[in-house]
């Protein structure tokens, strides 16, 4: 027993140099400790300009997606009358020099109303009644209240004109879906660069199933496309999904459903059986009830 103690004493004493070791050692581990908690560089870190460029451009992007979607969402498409019935007051308008407190009285909403000047300070002009009817902010309801109290002043030919960037385009409406991007560059509003992201969005959908889908492209705001829509006719056939037998590459090509929905919709059937509607998939939580309205037009449910 005194032999065990003996060899603890020994084992556990230290030379002078290796105490004045252990105390140097402690202390440096003191020090690191107490730099490593209070000592918070900011690092600034490199980014090639590509790569910023590629940031700065998709901020953008989604920053004007966040900017349609609060527009969108925020007026009733299918009532979108600004005030209350018998809270509007009718009279007699011509919709190319109506003012913004001229719309609000004849029922429109304030940004329904921006809408409308924001086409015309962008060049866009209303030649007729059904012009100003075909505008994606007046519904048909909305119209038909105000169709007899529409009153165009007519000016010269020559300064109506002046908004037609070719004359044999002045009565003829584009379609969307077959348009190529010369024509689609004599539409007013449209350039090359717009024509081109038209061109590509279309083919990643399969074609346009309503004018109103021109808001998903970047750089198509609501006035933009207020000037667009009265030179637009209702887009023709367009490519539909076979759900049943569309694999994952297809259906995560669609603008409207991500790499995992596709995935999960592929499983869905193998497991379940042929889908019959997309009411099956918003019911299991494999796409949200928004996508589901939204794709309901290009799904095709033949085996």
């Amino acid at each position: 027993m005194s032999a065990l103690k003996r060899y603890i004493k020994e084992f556990f004493t230290f030379a002078k140099w290796e105490q004045r070791g252990i105390v140097l050692l402690s202390g440096a581990l003191v020090l690191i400790a107490i730099f490593i908690l209070f000592y918070n560089p900011k690092q600034e870190v490199f980014v090639a300009p590509a790569i910023s460029k590629y940031i700065q451009d998709f901020e953008k992007q989604v920053l004007l997606s966040e900017k349609k979607a609060s527009f969108n969402s925020d007026i009733n498409w299918n009532e979108p009358l600004g005030r209350k019935k018998d809270a509007i007051t009718l009279f007699k308008f011509d919709p190319n020099t109506a003012t913004l407190e001229d719309f609000r009285i004849l029922g429109f909403s304030l940004k329904q109303a921006q809408v409308l000047l924001n086409y015309r300070a962008k060049g866009g002009r209303f030649r007729t009644p059904e012009d100003f009817g075909r505008s994606f902010v007046v519904s048909e309801e909305h119209y038909k209240l105000l169709a007899a109290y529409i009153v165009i002043n007519r000016i010269g030919d020559d300064s109506v004109k002046r908004f037609i960037p070719n004359s044999s385009m002045a009565h003829q409406l584009v379609d969307i879906n077959t348009a190529d991007s010369v024509k689609l560059k004599m539409l007013r509003g449209i350039g090359p660069a717009i024509a081109k992201r038209i061109i590509d969005y279309r083919n990643r959908l399969g074609g346009f199933t309503r004018n109103e889908q021109l808001l998903e492209i970047y750089g198509i705001d609501s006035s933009r496309y207020l000037l667009l829509s009265n030179q637009l006719e209702k887009p023709s056939k367009w490519n539909r999904i076979r759900i049943n037998l569309a694999e994952v590459e297809e259906l995560k090509r669609h603008p409207y459903l991500s790499s995992y929905e596709a995935r999960n919709i592929v499983y869905f059937r193998i497991k379940k059986g042929p889908i019959r509607s997309l009411q099956q998939l918003v019911e299991n939580r494999i796409i949200s009830k928004s996508t589901a309205e939204k794709l309901s037009e290009y799904i095709d449910y033949s085996n």
